[in-house]
């Protein structure tokens, strides 16, 4: 008994998860919503039917469950606010105000009028000013003992409760900025061209605005540290892939300026072009095809045992007809053509005579066309089991379900283009990774730091 209701619950454990994985993002979340909501966390099913409005803005009960929740959680969390600071617990009460906010915001946003905060907000003003004014000054005192951490620290929690003080988030963005700016400095004094980029970029995308001369200091990081790298032709590994390798190259050529990187500029270093070039590049990529395979379509035949379906007339004892039927026991053939393209390309970064990195990437792709075959009429033909053709027994059946499977590859044939077009896609995605992975190469530390 306890092994079957184990076995019960096991079954029904896996049926609910397979619900769950079969909904949408949105039933997905309503569903976790109602779960929470049943549990007593209101705030945090509040949340949940915000996020599958997010995920689904046209969803009708998404947007339903989210004015029902929100409303009143936002009630609950002005209610909250204004209970604990009349005690005097300002910290708590400043939460529970940004949290009720942070709902309407984010309904708002996602289609959906809440409303409650206006009425706190002279409150929330007054009991939050004592309190920020506190935190900037904590904040002011770590940065002028160059306590970077502590300083942004204070002041990313003030920031939370006044969001919109453009003063304070210039206080804040200096907390920020001034670490990640002299790290920068101490990069291009090292001749870390590449680094003392990356870090003012990285600085510029945390505070939203450039700082100081980060501008110019990048550019000045470019401009020292911007190396050229000629593209030679690939080498093939036979005449009759010359074509093919022109094209590649070509493709690659594209792929790696499409990359952008500013302190790489490709330059075509093909035989025609290096020798009407006056000047040499930096460094030189060469390139060999080490393999391209096609398989253009090899057929495999397989006989299958199947049913003709045939119609014919029985006499009624009212002297009319009926139209019944009766299965033939026959034999078709699924015919499966495999169609494989597979191609390799080695890159090695030269300077001069010298190696300095070497990648090999490769790239397949395979399709399987099943198509069928039959002598007869296939709209009537249908896929079945027997173990004789001469006799029935009583393990012989027809699978009617796999009917409309077995009319699918009649109707699909081999047609030969979808070999170019699978040459062309594998091609592209080649010259795609190799692509990032020279430049890879190129822009790791330890060759270009």
């Amino acid at each position: 008994m306890g092994m079957k209701a184990a076995s019960l619950k096991l079954l029904t454990a896996m049926a609910l998860a397979a619900a769950v994985f079969s909904c949408s993002p949105a039933q997905k979340a309503l569903r976790r919503s109602a779960k929470l909501e049943e549990s007593g966390l209101s705030y945090e099913a509040t949340v949940s039917a915000i996020q599958a409005l997010e995920s689904k803005r046209s969803s009708v009960n998404a947007a339903a469950e989210v004015k029902r929740l929100g409303n009143r959680e936002v009630a609950i969390q002005v209610a909250e606010f204004r209970k604990l600071n009349s005690a005097g617990e300002t910290v708590g009460a400043l939460d529970a105000y940004v949290r009720a906010k942070d709902l309407e915001d984010r309904a708002n946003r996602a289609g959906v009028l809440l409303t409650g905060t206006a009425e706190a907000a002279s409150e929330y003003a007054s009991a939050r000013a004592g309190h920020v004014a506190k935190l900037r000054r904590e904040g002011a005192s770590a940065l002028a003992a160059q306590d970077y951490d502590g300083a942004e620290r204070q002041l990313t929690q003030a920031l939370k409760y006044d969001p919109d003080n453009e003063v304070l988030r210039g206080e804040w963005r200096e907390a920020v900025a001034t670490p990640m700016y002299q790290e920068g400095i101490r990069r291009l004094q090292n001749r870390m061209w590449r680094g003392a980029h990356d870090q003012f970029s990285a600085m510029e995308a945390k505070i939203g605005i450039p700082y100081r001369e980060s501008r110019a200091l990048m550019d000045s990081a470019v401009d020292a540290g911007r190396v050229t790298v000629g593209l030679r032709d690939v080498i093939a590994p036979t005449r009759q892939e010359m074509n093919l390798a022109v094209g590649l190259r070509g493709e690659l050529f594209s792929q790696v300026r499409a990359l952008n990187d500013p302190f790489i500029e490709w330059v075509d270093w093909s035989e025609q072009a290096r020798f009407a070039a006056t000047v040499q590049p930096d460094y030189i990529i060469e390139l060999e095809m080490t393999d391209w395979t096609e398989v253009p379509g090899t057929m495999t035949r397989y006989e299958r045992q199947g049913y003709r379906r045939e119609l014919y007339d029985v006499k009624q004892p009212d002297g009319s007809t009926k139209k019944e039927e009766r299965f033939i026991k026959v034999l078709y053939y699924d015919v499966d053509y495999r169609v494989f393209v597979r191609g390799a390309l080695n890159a090695k970064l030269m300077q001069g005579s010298r190696i300095l990195s070497q990648r090999e990437v490769s790239e397949q792709m395979e399709r399987i066309i099943a198509s069928s075959e039959y002598s007869g009429d296939a709209g009537n033909l249908y896929p079945g089991q027997w173990s004789s053709i001469q006799e029935d027994k009583p393990g012989d059946r027809v699978n009617r379900g796999s009917k409309s499977s077995l009319d699918g590859r009649f109707r699909t044939r081999f047609d030969p283009s979808v070999v170019p077009i699978m040459r062309d896609q594998v091609r592209s995605a080649l010259a795609a990774k190799a692509a990032r992975e020279l430049r890879g190469a190129i822009a790791d530390p330890s060759f270009m730091p």
